[in-house]
């Protein structure tokens, strides 16, 4: 006998924040088979280039609904499954990279290094962007600003680098599909000791992780790197087994 078909209305969680979209939003499906049943859903946001993005990547036992169907008891959800301040069940992570595998790269690609770029104009940016962009290039970080890429794109760069760098930010979502073997620097303020959330994904999936937190936030929330002990830390960071 074939499984009883299931419906799902996914309510908004944040969908334009692809942390709050993967784990507030999409890990709600952990309540059904995600293998073994035909899932029919229907967003109630069509709107967002993230969850669009996404949602066209679902395994195709996924089936979308634009318009609620007559006679469809769509089951609503949203916090269906735990989620915590600032971490998601670990159970969710599995879930997302179960789902997006095809989109994964094969294998990491050794030595390449990149630098996950924030969008001028936004928060969390750094003051002395154009020094601290100049010292990851001369150490061999390629510049990545991820929105300019489609959402299979940005899940097959930072699952094929070794080395990930970057502002803490809804970006670093995307480290959920780091290979085992990534090593991740999230730079942050001293003062941020609740998102803990890229430390969570890497403490559950087993790649490495280090705060780089010698930075200086103003009033704006931007924030000002120590070049200086960044350049020094990069030299440990890539030579070291410490880390």
């Amino acid at each position: 006998m074939e499984p009883t078909p299931e419906y799902f209305e996914m309510i908004d969680g944040g969908e334009h924040n692809p942390y709050h979209f993967l784990f507030y939003m999409l890990s709600n499906f952990l309540i059904t088979d995600v293998n073994k049943k035909l899932i029919y859903y229907y967003p109630n946001k069509k709107d967002c280039k993230v969850s669009e993005g996404f949602l066209q990547l679902l395994p195709p036992n996924f089936i979308r609904h634009t318009t609620k169907e007559p006679g469809i008891d769509y089951r609503p959800f949203i916090s269906t499954i735990p989620i915590f301040v600032d971490v998601a069940i670990p159970q969710s992570y599995h879930l997302v990279r179960h789902l997006y595998r095809n989109y994964m790269a094969p294998e990491l690609k050794t030595g390449k290094s990149i630098y996950i770029q924030r969008k001028p104009g936004e928060s969390r940016t750094f003051i002395n962007e154009k020094d601290v962009q100049c010292l990851l290039e001369s150490n061999g970080y390629e510049t990545i600003v991820l929105e300019n890429y489609e959402i299979k794109e940005q899940i097959r760069i930072v699952s094929e680098a070794e080395y990930i760098i970057g502002a803490h930010g809804a970006g670093f979502a995307f480290t959920v599909f780091c290979n085992p073997a990534a090593k991740v620097i999230e730079i942050c303020g001293k003062n941020n000791n609740v998102s803990k959330h890229y430390y969570h994904i890497a403490c559950v999936l087993g790649h490495r992780f280090f705060r780089f937190q010698d930075v200086i936030i103003n009033e704006d929330d931007n924030t000002l790197v120590n070049v200086k002990e960044l350049d020094a830390f990069l030299k440990l960071w890539h030579c070291s087994q410490l880390f």
